[in-house]
């Protein structure tokens, strides 16, 4: 997990302080065990004879994703403004500029904007 979360750090252009859970949440990287599940799944699937769509399964790990991000007590700014992650995932930005990052996790240079 640790990896995956330098690695969501690099792509939005994160501060290393930015809970793993909001940064993944702006590089739209989801968790590793969400992503090994959906892999299970799916071959499980395929093995009895029902094979999924890529997409029902990533509507899975976003739902799975979702109650993880419900239940987090981190980030809570970037909760505010991204409540619904499905929504933030198909129609959200697919990079997060240096600047945004800044603004959707209330750090730095807009925090004195912010009052």
């Amino acid at each position: 997990m640790q990896a995956q979360r330098t690695a969501a750090l690099r792509v939005a252009r994160c501060y290393k302080s930015v809970s793993d859970i909001a940064t993944m949440l702006l590089a739209q990287m989801p968790p590793a065990p969400l992503l090994a599940a959906e892999r299970k799944s799916a071959a499980v699937a395929k093995k009895i004879g029902k094979p999924r769509t890529k997409a029902e399964l990533r509507m899975e790990v976003i739902r799975k994703w979702q109650t993880m991000w419900g239940a987090t007590p981190k980030a809570s700014w970037t909760k505010t403004l991204i409540p619904d992650m499905s929504r933030w995932w198909h129609y959200g930005t697919k990079s997060v500029t240096y600047h945004m990052c800044q603004a959707l996790a209330a750090y730095d240079c807009f925090q004195k904007y912010l009052y």
